[in-house]
């Protein structure tokens, strides 16, 4: 348990230390690999939880750069997306809708 910890621990703090430069396939592997950590971490039983606690804490406390980071990306997909939609919707606005060729035919009731 104290190897997972510490596993933990080394890859949460090198992820906020370098959140800035991080892209999304960064923050994926580190989403994955922290994902496989605290999996083994759940499997394995732990008869007193009170002696982590710190070192959990002190895990925690970079969460919030990282969860900063993540945001950011997220906006940045978002803003990426939101443009793509409006070239796409401004490249329709001259697009033909109709056939040129086509023959209308007018019924008189």
């Amino acid at each position: 348990m104290d190897n997972l910890l510490a596993a933990l621990e080394e890859l949460t703090v090198r992820c906020a230390s370098s959140a800035e430069q991080m892209d999304y396939l960064d923050i994926e592997r580190f989403v994955e690999e922290r994902g496989r950590i605290l999996a083994s971490i759940q499997a394995t039983p732990v008869p007193d939880k009170s002696r982590y606690q710190e070192q959990v804490e002190r895990i925690l406390r970079y969460d919030p750069i990282i969860l900063a980071r993540m945001e950011q990306l997220k906006q940045e997909a978002a803003d990426a997306l939101g443009k793509r939609s409006d070239a796409r919707r401004q490249k329709s606005a001259y697009e033909v809708d109709y056939t040129p060729d086509a023959v209308l035919f007018d019924r008189r009731k």
